[in-house]
């Protein structure tokens, strides 16, 4: 791993392989027609994009008020409450999918 680290050119090279594999097999899948399609313009409110912007934007200025304070318990607590707050919405939709 140690070799790998640091922008060696093998790092370089496996990350170039990794890529390759999963584009071929990407492509293997959608020519075969396999995965999914969700319709999710049905599941959609009319305000949906706006507030998922404004919950974003707020988001990040508050992390950037948190990280300028530097307290680690305040930012174990915003993490939590903010991957909660996202964990729900996408729990919440997956389910109006369903």
């Amino acid at each position: 791993m140690s070799e790998l680290q640091g922008g060696s050119a093998k790092g370089s090279l496996l990350q170039a392989v990794t890529s390759a594999v999963v584009l071929i097999v990407s492509g293997l899948l959608y020519k075969f027609g396999i995965g999914f399609i969700a319709p999710f313009d049905k599941l959609r409110i009319k305000w949906e994009q706006n507030i998922v912007i404004i919950v974003i934007i707020g988001a990040l200025a508050t992390l950037t008020v948190i990280a300028y304070v530097n307290d680690v318990w305040l930012n174990i607590a915003y993490f939590a409450l903010a991957a909660g707050m996202f964990l729900y919405y996408a729990l919440r939709k997956e389910r109006e999918y369903d």
